[in-house]
């Protein structure tokens, strides 16, 4: 027989920082039917869906239009080849951009959308909140840490394209005002939970308690 004591664990979830000076972008007038998906271009990642979505909106009379900015490997050039096939011309792939371009990108857009099947803590959500886009998110993973849903962005489950049709048609429909607020609304909770000097004052004040325990 061997005795195994208890040993409580003090875990402190500490979040992955974003520099807010770095995606400072002046107010631009975005396109009110433009949805970009940034990032890569994986299957896990939901764009499938997501070209499915707005598919099912542009069935409805919908006008929407999709641009998909990241590296193109095989899974991404088969999507690009089914769109080509499809008709799709409201679907773009942009491939690979500079953080310049991909400032511009989210400004330009009324909404980003990453509806990932499973994700930790994505930077590229924090970056689109910090610029001022309408986020939708996946409700599975971290995503769900950082958006209220209908209050800071809008969440939906994943590997669902007819809920997340609704979902972006929701979004597609706010006001400039309604979308202003949400904005508003996205960079506060950045800056209060996400911004670069306030991970640094959480991960000095927890060093310092780590050892004045020890």
């Amino acid at each position: 027989f061997r005795f195994v004591p208890q040993v409580t664990l003090d875990i402190k979830t500490i979040y992955n920082p974003i520099n807010m000076t770095n995606w400072f972008v002046p107010s631009l007038e975005y396109d009110e039917t433009r949805i970009l998906y940034a990032g890569t271009v994986a299957e896990v990642k939901g764009v499938g869906e997501l070209i499915d979505a707005c598919s099912l909106l542009h069935k409805k009379g919908v006008d929407v239009r999709l641009t998909i900015a990241g590296k193109l490997g095989t899974y991404a050039r088969d999507l690009k080849k089914r769109c080509e096939e499809s008709g799709y011309t409201w679907c773009e792939f942009i491939g690979h951009v500079s953080r310049e371009e991909l400032k511009t990108l989210y400004a330009k857009s009324k909404i980003s959308c990453f509806p990932s099947w499973w994700e930790n803590l994505p930077l590229v959500c924090l970056e689109a909140m910090a610029v001022g886009n309408v986020v939708i998110g996946s409700t599975n993973g971290g995503m769900a840490e950082i958006i209220t849903d209908g209050i800071e962005g809008f969440l939906v489950e994943p590997q669902n394209s007819s809920l997340l049709a609704d979902k972006i048609e929701q979004a597609l429909y706010l006001s400039k005002k309604d979308v202003s607020i949400l904005k508003d609304r996205a960079k506060k909770r950045i800056y209060k939970q996400f911004s670069s000097d306030r991970i640094i004052r959480q991960l000095e004040e927890y060093y310092l308690s780590v050892i004045n325990e020890y």
